[in-house]
């Protein structure tokens, strides 16, 4: 007795194969459309390769930072991002090349001091963190605000 029907009658697989390897059976009767990649030629593709560096960008691209002030500024060419304490300017730049594919003209950071929060008796403060300002030549854009 088989379990799960590993036992199945040879002539019914045999069938199943012939059925498989006639032409008429594929959509469109048969017929190979053009730039399928059936035909044997490799088929092109359209999106943009990007680095091998872009698994890297998002330790040090952490999110865009969505203000007021940025949606301003990006009318100008200029985008703010939130990233890693301790990255440096052209780090910034590669990764900002790496996912958008557009290499920016100038990138400056600064430092943002935490803030002292309180809960109750007890008082806290916010972790200090860098912000990038990353300027893009003219005429180049990003979405970076898609979905809000």
């Amino acid at each position: 007795m088989s379990l799960f029907g590993k036992k199945k009658n040879k002539p019914e697989r045999e069938e199943k194969k012939e059925k498989a390897g006639h032409e008429g059976d594929l959509p469109g009767g048969g017929l190979v459309m053009p730039g399928s990649g059936k035909d044997g030629k490799k088929q092109k593709s359209k999106r943009k390769k990007l680095k091998d560096d872009t698994k890297n960008a998002y330790k040090i691209l952490l999110e865009p930072v969505i203000s007021e002030k940025g949606t301003v500024l990006a009318e100008d060419g200029k985008y703010l991002f939130r990233v890693v304490k301790n990255a440096t300017k052209s780090q910034i730049g590669e990764a900002i090349h790496n996912v958008y594919g557009i290499r920016p003209e100038k990138v400056n950071v600064m430092n943002i001091r935490g803030k002292s929060r309180r809960q109750g008796r007890s008082t806290g403060r916010t972790s200090d963190w860098k912000k990038a300002v990353v300027t893009l030549p003219e005429g180049k854009k990003i979405e970076v605000y898609e979905g809000v």
